[in-house]
């Protein structure tokens, strides 16, 4: 993953190479489904981060930490001082979603795998299936998961997201059963242990 940041208040510098499916699998140490459950700002050598506390339902691939999972991110926004990196994410208490974790040793700028690529927000229906909401990742495949083809066809036509959910309201939504087995697939097929 390229990935250039200047971590300078008011100067900002980031390119992100859009990973794929397999590239968010192979550089995640850690795949969970998890609920954000609180924030905590600190400053360390004139530096802002946001430290992120997760309450993990599904460890799919790599191990918890046995003290829970709590991430750190750059960047905060403390009275009249905020510190914002461009691009950065960092999920908000309440979120929950399939999290890809990079580093859960808190030695980067973010520790999510392709930042905001590494969460895709988890969804239930009336029964309390969980769907997986890929309305962010369009051009993500993920194998075994086929977007309708009527839905391509519409995006060729020119219609715009609005009007695709209007027509197809779960166009996007996949079972998360069968995105979390096209990722055991992936590791598997990778030879590295779950």
């Amino acid at each position: 993953m390229l990935l250039l940041c200047v971590p300078v208040i008011g100067v900002r510098a980031t390119v992100l190479q859009q990973l794929g499916f397999e590239e968010l699998v192979a550089g995640s140490e850690l795949i969970i489904t998890a609920t954000v459950t609180g924030w905590r700002v600190e400053v360390e050598d004139g530096l802002q981060y946001t430290w992120v506390r997760f309450a993990a339902e599904d460890t799919v691939k790599g191990a918890l930490p046995a003290s829970g999972l709590e991430l750190r991110f750059m960047g905060a926004d403390l009275q009249g001082a905020p510190m914002h990196i461009e691009g950065q994410f960092i999920p908000v208490p309440g979120t929950r979603g399939v999290f890809f974790v990079a580093d859960t040793g808190n030695n980067q700028v973010n520790p999510l795998t392709g930042w905001f690529q590494g969460f895709f927000p988890l969804m239930q229906d009336g029964s309390g299936e969980d769907y997986l909401d890929l309305r962010p990742r369009p051009d993500l495949e993920v194998p075994g998961l086929e977007i309708d083809p009527l839905v391509t066809k519409m995006q060729g036509l020119g219609f715009n997201d609005e009007a695709i959910d209007a027509k197809l309201p779960r166009a996007y939504l996949f079972p998360w059963q069968d995105f979390r087995d096209a990722i055991i697939s992936v590791v598997a097929n990778s030879g590295t242990a779950p």
